[in-house]
């Protein structure tokens, strides 16, 4: 058993807390050095490496430059690449060989792409991109069904520069954000029928401005956002044509540059990271009053060409969040939050290379 294990186990058995683990996988997608897949979290050991140019780290100003998609049910994952103008996909049914199976590249559809969403329900991958010429500028539909032959099924044109998009397969509904407002689509039609507006939660550019990740609650309809400008926002979304603002927390200091928000939605927790190497863990147990109940700040900074990740572990009580720059170490830290107000650090992983900088994190079986 790996050191990183003894520390995790060592770490719970003192605490007095017996996990329960809902997941025992890890796997990180788009490191600047490839993609790295960890078996059984109670092991730590690497199953397979893989490393494409397809998706490879991408550096231009402005932050936030690769995002990262994955669906668990059909085992493929998404990389965007804002410099290529490109959606790549990797299947990784099988854990021991990860295979590049296709990549799409538009100079007009994806021009400096960012967003990727999926519905796993339908395989299909929604797009934004920030192309210079407005009338280029919007949304598409890629039918991933055969992951060897990704197929655009529409553009869906929008001046303005998006944030935030996020996929509610159940309901089949997508939602982003404008710099002022929450916008609400209809994404049941299928081929060539592109979504249909059904909502727009006007929220000015105080508020709105510069959200860089969401965690939708599907089980309350629940939209939680954070901004760069540090803020988190809690938004009832249980009425498709009428969107409500339930609180927004903003605080200068635990959530400077947030960069990714994820929930325990059983324990009424979220948990924010932000560029500085804080996560704070927030309570929302009553979604209209947010409120802090402690940051740790040792995660470790990260520059802005990089996008965060982090998951959660609601039964073993971990948050594995990615961290990493340009000029220092990268990995994976594992904090510990059986006591939301009280967050500890039980592990890092730690990776030679560059391999896990700005990686996306995900948990799965």
């Amino acid at each position: 058993m790996s050191r990183v294990a003894n520390k995790l186990i060592k770490a719970k058995v003192d605490s007095g807390f017996t996990p329960d683990p809902d997941f025992t996988k890890l796997l990180t997608t788009a490191g600047a050095g490839g993609t790295t897949l960890l078996n059984d979290l109670d092991d730590a050991s690497q199953i397979d490496y893989f490393y494409t140019s397809a998706f490879g780290y991408n550096t231009p100003a402005g932050g936030a430059n690769m995002y990262t998609a994955v669906d668990d049910t059909n085992k493929v994952f998404m990389v965007t690449n804002r410099n290529a103008d490109r959606l790549a996909i990797a299947d990784w049914s099988d854990d021991t060989n990860i295979v590049a199976t296709d990549t799409v590249t538009d100079s007009v559809r994806l021009d400096n792409v960012t967003q990727v969403a999926v519905d796993p329900s339908k395989e299909f991958a929604y797009t934004t991109n920030y192309n210079g010429t407005t009338a280029d500028r919007g949304h598409c539909r890629y039918d991933y069904s055969d992951p060897t032959n990704v197929t655009l099924q529409w553009f869906l044109q929008y001046f303005a520069t998006t944030y935030g998009l996020t996929v509610n397969p159940t309901r089949e509904l997508l939602y982003y954000f404008t710099s002022s407002s929450l916008r609400t689509f209809d994404i049941s039609p299928t081929g060539t029928n592109v979504m249909v507006f059904k909502d727009n939660l006007s929220l000015g550019t105080s508020i709105a401005a510069y959200v860089k990740d969401t965690f939708l609650d599907t089980a309350n309809d629940i939209l939680y956002a954070v901004t760069h400008n540090d803020r988190i926002m809690a938004i009832d979304v249980s009425t498709d044509t009428a969107a409500v603002l339930l609180d927004s927390l903003v605080d200068n200091t635990n959530l400077d540059q947030a960069y990714a928000v994820s929930v325990d939605v059983a324990a009424g927790i979220a948990f924010v990271i932000t560029r500085y190497g804080k996560i704070s863990s927030i309570d929302i147990s009553d979604p209209s009053n947010l409120a802090l109940l402690d940051t740790y700040t040792g995660v470790g900074y990260s520059n802005d060409t990089s996008r965060r990740g982090m998951a959660i572990d609601p039964g073993a009580k971990r948050v594995y969040t990615s961290y990493g720059t340009s000029y220092s170490p990268s990995g994976v830290k594992v904090i510990e939050y059986s006591d939301p107000s009280n967050l500890t650090l039980e592990a890092t992983i730690d990776h030679s290379g560059s391999a896990y900088k700005g990686a996306k994190v995900h948990l799965y079986n």
